[in-house]
């Protein structure tokens, strides 16, 4: 798995991608994200990319961690090899 994400902040509204090496069976996708947030889960039509959306924004000048578990498997019914985990940071509130 892969991502778009960097040592960076980002923005409030930014939205993350994922890329696999396999076609994601949906189904079976299963994620979790610390501080939990409400976010919507989209994947492209090859269901190899997972864009996750935040429904309304990420908090400002927040750590957050996004695991994906071995769970998740593959539309020829491969899972992950281990869970992932994936950290990053916001940008902190600057005014308008």
């Amino acid at each position: 798995i892969s991502t778009n994400l960097t040592a960076k902040p980002i923005g409030v509204t930014q939205t993350i991608t994922f890329k696999f090496n396999r076609p994601v069976d949906n189904e079976t996708l299963s994620l979790q994200i610390n501080p939990e947030e409400d976010v919507l889960p989209l994947f492209d039509q090859t269901l190899t990319e997972l864009t996750l959306e935040p429904s309304n924004t990420w908090g400002f000048d927040k750590s957050y961690s996004v695991k994906i578990f071995r769970t998740t498997k593959s539309k020829d019914g491969y899972s992950l090899d281990k869970d992932y985990e994936f950290k990053f940071q916001t940008l902190p509130y600057s005014g308008i």
